[in-house]
């Protein structure tokens, strides 16, 4: 081996000739947001099957292998049930253990309403329900000024909810003050939604591996106090766990259900470099219009090397840390050798 170059400047050296972000081949968490969203790979076939479970039944598990993405897969489905263009009569509710504290079942109460309500706020900017129901939900009163014109228009109204609705979400003396409607319990809200106008509530629960069995077990425990022994219309609301098999076996023990479940597989070698395709992409030193294109990651990085460390015995990190090695093996050489493209035979005869 040459002693004479620094392993760790050829590689930064290569992202920055190959134009890769420094972080390559690193896969960061992604928020459940637009931006974000539009970098997640999931199969077309799982997908479709998740939706039809949560169509057709009241409770779905969605069994990820324990290091291969559950958290983005909640995030993702989670996503799909609240992006404008698949706006549904549905209103989401996410109760994510790895990054909510409910310290108790009045906590976790307050958490779901806050949530059904910015939610139906959101909804009603997207569809046009019967009105007199909605105006009971959210608070508006016609008044009219002295000239017999409303003081403030439903639409007015609607708009100014939605601004202010995130102020609320640690403010409950605010929130029940400003919709009286959500005082009463639980239950009768979402059977008044859905007998009303037809809008299902659905609770997407995330059980992380990283979750403690105490943390899950008080979870479970504030969850049932909410939810047991309460009359909920059977169509009123859905429930749709993600979480790992270890994770189910200790749920179906705590929190007796009559779950359907899904089993989501590990992803192929071809998927995760689909994955590192869509989350990195080099910056091309074409110039169009004034800005950078980007190339495709195939033009610098082959798919043969997350072949050669691909394992489903893995997790994806420890995939992603070997293959952090592997680049760093192919480019163990003297700097004028180093070339725009990588090779998985490179890297091997240095491995050896």
């Amino acid at each position: 081996m040459d002693t004479n170059h620094n392993v760790t400047e050829n590689v930064e050296f290569w992202k920055n000739l190959s134009g890769l972000h420094e972080d390559f081949p690193k896969l960061e968490p992604l928020e459940a947001n637009s931006n974000d969203m539009t970098l997640v790979h999931i199969d077309t076939k799982q997908r479709k099957a998740i939706e039809d479970a949560i169509q057709s039944n009241p409770c779905t598990v969605v069994q990820v292998p324990k290091g291969w993405g559950a958290t983005t897969l909640y995030r993702y489905m989670l996503y799909e049930y609240t992006k404008p263009s698949a706006v549904r009569l549905r209103i989401p509710v996410a109760l994510d253990m790895e990054s909510g504290s409910f310290l108790d079942a009045d906590e976790m109460e307050y958490a779901i309403k806050w949530q059904v309500a910015k939610n139906f706020l959101f909804m009603l900017n997207e569809n046009a329900l019967e009105r007199r129901y909605c105006c009971d939900i959210i608070g508006y009163e016609e008044k009219l000024d002295t000239r017999g014109k409303p003081e403030v228009t439903y639409d007015k109204y609607l708009m100014l909810c939605t601004r202010g609705i995130d102020t609320l979400e640690k403010d409950s003396g605010g929130f029940y003050k400003q919709y009286p409607f959500f005082c009463q319990p639980l239950h009768n809200i979402l059977n008044y939604l859905l007998k009303n106008l037809q809008v299902q509530t659905v609770f997407f629960y995330l059980f992380g591996s990283k979750v403690s069995e105490d943390k899950m077990l008080s979870f479970v425990h504030a969850l049932k106090q909410v939810i047991d022994g309460k009359h909920f219309e059977s169509a009123a609301k859905k429930e749709v766990f993600f979480c790992t098999r270890t994770v189910y076996t200790d749920l179906k023990r705590e929190y007796d259900r009559p779950y359907e479940l899904l089993k989501y597989p590990h992803y192929s070698s071809a998927e995760m470099y689909r994955i590192l395709a869509k989350r990195h992409r080099p910056t091309s030193l074409r110039i169009e219009g004034g800005r950078e294109e980007k190339d495709s990651l195939d033009t610098v990085f082959p798919s043969e090397m997350v072949d050669r460390v691909y394992k489903t015995s893995k997790t994806i990190n420890k995939i992603i840390a070997d293959l952090e090695k592997l680049i760093e093996q192919s480019l163990d050489r003297p700097r004028s050798e180093i070339p725009y493209k990588l090779t998985l035979g490179a890297a091997e005869e240095d491995a050896s």
